[in-house]
């Protein structure tokens, strides 16, 4: 049995940590600053007048997965010798020389990932296609699923034909790339 004192106590400690708790700031969630984006991108599309057309996705995907690119090819940049521009600018190269020669050649397997990535979340970006384009003439190829889906019933065997059809070029592409991507993983996993 808790006493009188102790009951009060116990009070007190819960109205500081209700109070600690209220006072502390709520952080935005992943989908709330998505949200807050996406409505400004919408409207600025609108005053360009590119809003129901490709180039209005294509700019905005593309600032969209900017960030992601440059972290992936910043980091790999980062990992580069810096030896490697010295002993090019010795041996008198040009900077555009250095880059195209020497530096490019050594990117291609960060550059295939960024390209699987993006690609990927592109394609299967389903949202956004939906408030860019609204008109179902201008839909891209994942959205021709909705086609065969109705109310009423789904046509599954077209559906399913649907389905391969639209996984074809991304599967394409990774099948391309993906040699690119393996050599990236082992060259960072070995020192020496």
């Amino acid at each position: 049995m808790v006493s009188e004192a102790g009951e009060v106590k116990l009070k007190e400690i819960a109205t500081k940590i209700t109070t600690i708790e209220k006072a502390k700031p709520k952080k935005a969630t992943t989908k709330a600053k998505y949200h807050s984006l996406i409505i400004p991108s919408i409207k600025l599309l609108k005053s360009l007048h590119i809003s129901g057309e490709f180039i209005g996705l294509i700019l905005f995907l593309t600032a969209l997965y900017l960030p992601l690119t440059i972290f992936i090819m910043s980091g790999f940049v980062r990992t580069l010798p810096r030896e490697l521009d010295e002993a090019a600018t010795i041996d008198g190269a040009s900077g555009f020389y250095t880059f195209n020669r020497v530096i490019f050649p050594l990117l291609k397997p960060s550059i295939a990932t960024v390209t699987i990535f993006v690609s990927i979340y592109a394609w299967n970006d389903f949202a956004n296609t939906l408030y860019i384009i609204s008109d179902s003439n201008k839909w891209t190829l994942p959205f021709s699923v909705y086609n065969f889906v109705s109310q009423y019933g789904t046509e599954w065997q077209f559906v399913f034909a649907d389905l391969l059809s639209v996984m074809l070029p991304i599967l394409i592409v990774y099948l391309f790339l993906q040699r690119y991507i393996i050599e990236g993983m082992m060259a960072g996993s070995v020192k020496g």
